[in-house]
């Protein structure tokens, strides 16, 4: 198998990287390696100049400050909107509820979604459900 230096970096708060490739390039396995739901082969991964692989790093604080978009949006269906984008704050993260609905409001507010925090339903596009 043939191994390649892979060296993206996010500096500033709020950047964003964008990850291109033909099918089968190995997109969603290098995201998956990112965040340790594959075993990396050899090499480093980086957070904050420490490396991640190392034994005895909490794998359990890195993974709550990582984001991770699957292509299939698996929501709680029996929450509405606004349940969906606050439950991983309070579960993983430990916010309180006040906290975490003030964040989840401010952020569908910034897709385009302060309106529709009521039932998830079959009225919900696609897209909608993306921004949730």
């Amino acid at each position: 198998m043939k191994s390649s230096k892979i060296s993206p970096s996010v500096s500033k708060k709020g950047e964003v990287i964008s990850i291109i490739g033909s099918s089968g390039s190995g997109k969603s396995t290098f995201l998956r390696s990112i965040n340790l739901l594959e075993s990396p082969s050899g090499g480093e991964i980086l957070y904050h100049g420490d490396n991640v692989l190392e034994k005895g790093y909490d794998l359990t604080t890195y993974r709550e400050r990582l984001g991770m978009v699957f292509q299939s949006f698996n929501l709680f269906e029996n929450l509405n909107v606004l349940e969906n984008a606050i439950v991983a704050q309070t579960t993983v993260l430990k916010r309180d509820r006040k906290e975490a609905e003030s964040i989840a409001k401010a952020n569908l507010e910034k897709v385009g979604m302060g309106n529709n925090t009521g039932k998830l339903n079959q009225n919900n596009f696609q897209g909608d459900k993306n921004n949730v």
